[in-house]
């Protein structure tokens, strides 16, 4: 019997805390969409492979985007353009609170592109490669099963402006069809 001026006793079992995370390999597999990098909306598949250490993450990685294409000279041709892409990131863990992550990101990035003017009677094409580009990121990250999480990364990409070329017709000049953003 419990006396009734007496709180009775109760087994609180105590909160589990995840263990300091020092040091962790990881592989990412990651799609990504971009305007501004390649005509129209530009698709993308990459990963990249890292470490992570305390609140550090350093990340090595690749992605390839298919050709994506627009009209040019009313609609008389089109020019296609793809990319591949070769970068790091360093990252910061900001917070880390059960489940949920935010880091921020940045890091260089190497791009080669492919390209080509269609439809057209003096058809170009070409590759422009070793472009340097500088890229940030928020990466909001939601544990799902096991080591497996789900991320959204809203981001930027810098890199200097690139203009695309193609002639109208076998004797004209070269003329400006597309470049890329600055941002």
């Amino acid at each position: 019997m419990l006396n009734p001026d007496e709180d009775p006793v109760v087994d609180v079992a105590p909160i589990p805390v995840p263990p300091p995370r020092d040091f962790e390999l990881f592989v990412r597999t990651e799609g990504s969409a971009g305007v501004g990098l390649q005509p129209s909306l530009g698709l993308g598949v990459g990963g990249s492979v890292g470490v992570a250490l305390h609140a550090f993450e350093l990340r090595l990685g690749g992605a390839y985007w298919p050709r994506s294409r627009a009209a040019i000279f009313e609609r008389n041709g089109a020019i296609e353009i793809g990319r591949r892409a070769a970068g790091a990131s360093l990252c910061y863990r900001w917070l880390s609170s059960g489940p949920m992550e935010l880091l921020s990101c940045l890091g260089p990035e190497w791009i080669w592109f492919q390209w080509r003017s269609t439809g057209l009677k003096k058809p170009l094409d070409g590759r422009i490669s070793h472009i340097a580009t500088l890229n940030g990121s928020l990466d909001l990250r939601l544990a799902a099963i096991g080591p497996v999480f789900v991320s959204f990364s809203p981001g930027f990409t810098w890199e200097q402006r690139r203009p695309f070329q193609a002639r109208r017709c076998e004797l004209c000049a070269d003329t400006d069809v597309f470049h890329t953003w600055d941002i």
